[in-house]
């Protein structure tokens, strides 16, 4: 696939890194690159370390090659978990044994998407049979190649390789600012003078979000109304009864193929498919006051709210209607899904954060863990790469490591109302009034401080994470460079 200088920088290394071990699968691994190359080119698949160039420390390569790619394919033959090295130790117990160190690197990271490929008759193994580094690869998904139907698998893994990749390459440097009056959408990376589309607002509130893509923008208002950004028009747009006349909150799922709109004034939040307009789901809400957070899962398939004056953040599976609720001793200020949908983080005026086991198949939700700070905490996220997420109080802003719950870092910084990761890990921004910084990830040195005459009304990084875009009410975005953090 031929890219000019100036879109494969904005690429990662390759596209597609494939995985597996010779003495398992190598001849799986053929069969496989036979197919990969002429779909997508060499430029964008990573199958062998023969493309390992002389004198390169391969082990560096190898992690650099899995860390920006896209997707990682896991070859996994009847073999993968038993082959031993010369001195009759499994080599997957050994730390720095490759297939390891390729596998444990693409799972750090929720914005890899990690495919597990069974072939020969494997079965996927459980978390028993794996490393602790490697256990959550038994969750993941994983696509049955045979050799009696290769080519129907084959066919169905490249489509699927084809959407990833698409993904990939939409742009996502947009920001969107809603005011009372208008939404305006942005191309931050032209500078943030590129208006790419401007949406009249109607009504007091007005609330904006953007898919993972960038592609689609969601605005509320007196309906709520999706938005096809390229093509400049209107894609969908709901309301929840004739009578009413307000969205106050709205929600896209990550793939931009679902809506969440609530409505103050039947009280209730529902979730819509937006290429037929279908609702899929509601749910009725006591207060009628404006919900403080609205959540769709990266494939919409769980909704999570939180209320002003209730101490629950409830989460709904879209599909079923089965209900769950997340309690705490405040009211829950801030939810938010990681990216795979295997948890969900609250913020509450309990002064604690708490982390979730989303249920499967008919398990109740299960908190995972408690961290609490010295006053109300605001906002609850996660970081895109790495198993981090950080919250943000009343007078302190701190990250923690997503596995063990450790505390890794902690800001004390006053009015803390916002905290966003760039999407290579690297660093951490926050905003309070009118001030935004930005954070190494690693130590903590404040990399960037800008100061606006205006409340910041968001924060963000360019997709590489390599600027800071900030925005006012009443100003255009801004965009900023800093200091990179590491080579």
């Amino acid at each position: 696939m031929g890219d000019t200088p100036s879109t494969r920088a904005d690429r990662p290394l390759f596209g597609i890194f494939v995985s597996y071990r010779r003495a398992d699968s190598e001849g799986y691994a053929g069969r496989l690159s036979d197919s990969l190359l002429p779909a997508f080119g060499s430029e964008e698949v990573f199958i062998d370390v023969d493309a390992i160039n002389p004198g390169v420390d391969f082990v560096k390569r190898i992690r650099d090659a899995v860390t920006q790619s896209n997707v990682v394919l896991v070859l996994i033959g009847t073999h993968w978990l038993s082959v031993t090295d010369r001195s009759g130790h499994r080599r997957l117990d050994n730390p720095d044994d490759h297939v390891r160190v390729e596998v444990r690197e693409a799972l750090e990271r929720e914005t890899i998407r990690v495919i597990p490929l069974l072939v020969g008759g494997a079965e996927l193994p459980t978390a028993d049979e794996l490393p602790e580094d490697l256990a959550p690869l038994a969750r993941r998904n994983g696509l049955r190649l045979s050799h009696a139907d290769w080519r129907t698998d084959c066919d169905r893994l490249l489509q699927e390789l084809r959407s990833l990749l698409e993904a990939r390459d939409r742009p996502k440097h947009r920001m969107a600012i809603g005011k009372t009056d208008q939404t305006r959408l942005v191309d931050v990376a032209a500078g943030g003078q590129r208006e790419l589309l401007v949406v009249p607002g109607v009504g007091s509130a007005h609330d904006v979000a953007l898919s993972f893509d960038g592609r689609r923008l969601a605005t509320s208002g007196r309906t709520g109304t999706v938005w096809a950004i390229d093509e400049r028009r209107e894609l969908r747009r709901v309301n929840h009864k004739r009578w009413v006349s307000r969205v106050d909150r709205v929600a896209l799922s990550g793939d931009g193929k679902r809506l969440a709109t609530y409505s103050s004034r039947d009280k209730t939040t529902r979730v819509w498919a937006i290429d037929d307009g279908r609702e899929l789901r509601s749910m009725k809400h006591a207060d009628a006051q404006m919900l403080p957070s609205l959540a769709l899962s990266h494939d919409g398939k769980r909704l999570a709210t939180a209320h002003y004056g209730e101490r629950t953040a409830r989460v709904c599976d879209v599909e079923s209607g089965g209900e769950h609720k997340a309690v705490h001793a405040g009211s829950v200020n801030s939810v938010a899904f990681n990216f795979d949908g295997t948890c969900l983080a609250t913020a509450s005026d309990d002064m604690t954060a708490r982390l979730w086991a989303l249920p499967h198949d008919g398990e109740w939700l299960r908190e995972l863990r408690r961290r609490t700070h010295e006053d109300s905490v605001r906002r609850v996220t996660f970081s895109p790469v790495r198993r981090r997420f950080g919250t943000a109080s009343v007078d302190m802003v701190r990250l923690w490591a997503l596995d063990d719950g450790r505390e890794l870092l902690r800001l004390p910084l006053d009015g803390s109302d916002a905290i966003v990761f760039s999407s290579d890990g690297k660093c951490f921004a926050t905003a309070a009034l009118t001030i935004a910084r930005v954070w190494s990830h690693d130590d903590g040195r404040e990399l960037l401080r800008v100061t606006h005459e205006d409340r910041i009304a968001a924060i963000g990084f360019t997709s590489h994470g390599e600027h800071l875009v900030t925005a006012t009410t009443r100003e255009a975005a801004r965009v900023w460079t800093f200091p990179l953090t590491q080579e």
